[in-house]
Parts: C-alpha cells; sequence; structure tokens
C-alpha cells in the first residue's frame, strides 16, 4: 500500500464537495457526526500509513493531532482519540 498526497486531496476535495452540495448522503449531517466521520476516517488513514510500513514521526503526529482535535471538537472526550491514537502508533522503529 502507498500513501499519497493525491489520497489526501481527494479526501479534501470529497470534503468540500459534501460542504457544498447538501443533497448527498452525508451532506446533511450535523457538524459533530461529521467530525466523528473525519476523525475515524484520519484513524483509518493512520493504520494505512502504519501497515504500508511508514515509520516517520512526524506523520503520526500530525495525523493523531488532527484526530485529537477533529474528535475533540466533535464533543467526545479528547481522551478516547488518544487511546485509540496510540494503538496505531508504532511502539519502536522498524
Amino acid at each position: 500500500m502507498f500513501f499519497s498526497c493525491g489520497t489526501g486531496v481527494v479526501l479534501i476535495a470529497a470534503g468540500v464537495v459534501w460542504w457544498v452540495v447538501p443533497g448527498l448522503p452525508l451532506g446533511g449531517w450535523p457538524t459533530g457526526a461529521s467530525l466523528i466521520l473525519s476523525g475515524l476516517i484520519l484513524l483509518g488513514v493512520l493504520v494505512v500509513v502504519n501497515r504500508a510500513g511508514f515509520h516517520r514521526w512526524p506523520v503520526y503526529a500530525i495525523l493523531g493531532l488532527a484526530v485529537w482535535l477533529a474528535v475533540l471538537k466533535s464533543g467526545i472526550h479528547a481522551t478516547a482519540a488518544g487511546v485509540l491514537v496510540s494503538l496505531v502508533v508504532p511502539a519502536r522503529p522498524a
């Protein structure tokens, strides 16, 4: 598996489309639910990055912070995000 900047651009573009077109399936979700969904997607990206064997700490720091902020702003206690991110981050370098 290979994670690229193109994947990130596609995810951002999909978010913009869902924001602009409210008739889409996820377009009418309240803010909290969409932030939870964003946090889960970012957590999935962390899993893919880990499975791909990419073990650079800045990637995990940036994505982990993004998951934490999404969960915090959704109304769920941010400790839950910290625990989930800690399960994905590799314990030692490859």
